[in-house]
Parts: structure tokens; C-alpha cells; sequence
């Protein structure tokens, strides 16, 4: 809203000294009750209609040069504040909590980036393609495919944890959160679900080969194969090989064709493995033994309803990839 002049403010004081209403001036001269309220009140507080001194340290930069280095960070999100310093022709110099601090303001604020798969052209364009033709299937078709994939579990994890502690006591024992050198000890594991909350866990050798994963769909698949499922993989190379194609038909496992590459947020057992990985690293486990026998036991609590809400799910993310034009998603 532009500034109201002091000629148009002592108009208002005249009109409401007259004995006219706020509701009444506001109208005459287009402008909110509100601001006419305002202006009266600071004439009976301050008995003048001029703008107070205001208190505080006066702003260094104009709103233009702020500007300027709004665009400078959108243009580039992942310079550093003091990158973005250096870059910034500003009038005077400024410090770089000046620069946080315009940043903030303008609804930019630092974050750790989010890790997501990196995408080549082709695979973009496959995605795209793929969620494109399978859009158009009814949503009654997903309950019929088996999620399947692989996940390594470490024994220590050594993800991000919060902790809340006195001052100076950073490096107490009980506030920190130790870490185990080279990632420690893990096992990797294989899973399958189906709409019906029914799913499979099966320990596997830490490099699985083509011979190996035919090993896990020979006695744990198999059983639970139906004749009208599918079965989703990823393309790994265990799962593309001509040995393991060779051994889907022979015993006539329906594969859900032409899997788009580097797609975990179309795959709705990654968020399966998030929830798993979470609850088991709640646990002190001293041996891959413990943490097997915790995996077992935290993967078949999960409840079924969470498992059909992924399978619900798997429409939106299909539209949600196409809106990105093929790019990540949020699931």
C-alpha cells in the first residue's frame, strides 16, 4: 500500500475531530479503517501526524539490491551465504548474517539437499514414457503385482540423530552419538509384498549373483506365486540377466515389463525399507544374528493397512512424476 501523505493525514484528523465516523473517512478517501484508526491513534498518542524516528539500526541496502541478491540465489540454490557475499554488489559492505538474514526474509533458508538418484536424459524419458502408459491402467490392477527389492541393514546406524543437552556438554558420552568406522557391520536382506499385507523376508549373501537370487525366488517366491500375479523388480543385473529371464519362464512368473531405471519413488517397498530401518535402529543389537532376528520381527509388525495405503498410493506418484516431467517425487 503506498504511504499517506501528511497533507491527506491531517484531512483525516480534520473529518474525524468533526465528529466523522472511521468507517465513514476510510470510504471518503478510499483507504482501510484500519489505517485510519492508525493514523488517529498515533495523532492522540504523539500529537503530531509526521513519521516517528524509528528505532533500531537504519537498513545498509535498498530493497533493489536485495533483489538482485534473491536472484543471484535462486539462480544458483547452492552457493554458500559467504559465496553469495562475495558475488552481492551491495552499496555498502555487510556482514554475512546481514546476508542469512535478507535470505530468510525472502523465504530461502539453508537446508541440508535432499539425496536422490541422478538421472541421465534417456532415463527420464523412460520414466515418463513408462508412468504415461501405466496411468492409464485402472487402480484395482497394482493389487495384483508383487513389490519386490533388495536393502542392506547396517548394524549401526549412522544417520542423523537429535539429542537435547545442557551447554558444554557436546562430547559427553550419554549426548553423542557414536559411529562405527566404514559403515560397521550389515546384512543384506530381500523382500516382497503383496496388496493383501501378506510379504516375505529372506537374509541373502552380501553380493548376490544371478544364481543366488534365482536361489531366493526358487524356495521363497514360488510358494507365494499365484498364477495371476506379477512380480515388479528393479534392473539390477542379477535380475536382468539371461539366466534369470530363462529362469522366470520355465516357471512362468509374470514380470511387470520394462521397469523404468533409477526409480525408487515409483517402487512403494523403498518406503517399506525406510520404515524398517528406522524401528530396527531404535534397538541395541551387538551381533548381524541380533539384528536378523530384529528385521524378522520389525517387518511382520508393520501393519497391513500401511501396506495398502502404499498400494493406493502408486496412481499418485505416477501423475506426481509426470507433472515433474520425469524427474524425482517426493514418496
Amino acid at each position: 500500500m503506498p504511504r499517506i501523505s501528511d497533507v491527506m493525514r491531517g484531512q483525516i484528523i480534520g473529518m474525524l475531530q468533526a465528529k466523522k465516523s472511521q468507517r465513514e473517512v476510510a470510504k471518503h478517501y478510499e483507504i482501510s479503517r484500519c489505517a485510519v484508526q492508525n493514523i488517529w491513534k498515533k495523532y492522540l498518542e504523539s500529537g503530531t501526524l509526521c513519521d516517528l524516528p524509528k528505532c533500531g539500526r537504519p537498513r545498509k541496502n535498498s530493497t533493489r539490491s536485495e533483489r538482485l541478491l534473491i536472484r543471484l540465489s535462486k539462480a544458483n540454490p547452492k552457493l554458500t551465504a559467504g559465496q553469495l557475499k562475495k558475488d552481492w554488489n551491495a552499496c555498502e559492505s555487510v556482514s554475512i548474517w546481514t546476508v542469512r538474514a535478507i535470505l530468510r526474509r525472502y523465504g530461502l533458508f539453508g537446508r541440508i539437499a535432499a539425496r536422490c538418484p541422478y538421472f541421465s536424459k534417456k532415463q527420464i524419458k523412460n520414466r515418463l514414457n513408462w508412468c504415461k502408459l501405466y496411468k492409464r491402467l485402472h487402480p484395482s490392477f497394482w493389487q495384483g503385482v508383487i513389490f519386490s527389492d533388495e536393502s542392506h541393514i547396517t548394524l549401526h546406524c549412522d544417520s542423523r540423530k537429535y539429542v537435547r543437552r545442557p551447554e558444554n556438554s557436546k562430547y559427553e558420552h550419554r549426548y553423542a552419538s557414536p559411529v562405527v568406522k566404514y559403515g560397521g557391520k550389515s546384512i543384506m536382506i530381500w523382500g516382497a509384498i503383496k496388496y493383501d499385507g501378506s510379504r516375505l523376508l529372506v537374509r541373502c549373501p552380501d553380493r548376490l549373483n544371478s544364481q543366488g537370487y534365482q536361489d531366493i525366488l526358487q524356495c521363497n517366491l514360488l510358494p507365494f506365486y499365484e498364477t495371476e500375479d506379477i512380480l515388479q523388480q528393479d534392473n539390477a543385473p542379477c535380475h536382468k540377466s539371461k539366466s534369470t529371464m530363462a529362469f522366470m519362464d520355465n516357471n512362468k512368473i509374470c514380470l511387470l515389463s520394462d521397469w523404468p531405471a533409477q526409480s525408487p519413488d515409483i517402487n512403494i517397498i523403498e518406503n517399506l525399507w525406510g520404515i524398517l530401518k528406522r524401528n530396527v535402529s531404535q534397538c541395541r543389537l551387538n551381533t548381524t544374528n541380533d539384528l536378523w532376528e530384529e528385521c524378522q520381527r520389525q517387518w511382520f509388525a508393520i501393519p497391513t493397512e500401511a501396506i495398502q495405503g502404499l498400494y493406493r498410493s502408486i496412481p499418485r506418484r505416477l501423475h506426481a512424476v509426470i507433472r515433474n516431467k520425469g524427474l524425482n517425487i517426493p514418496y
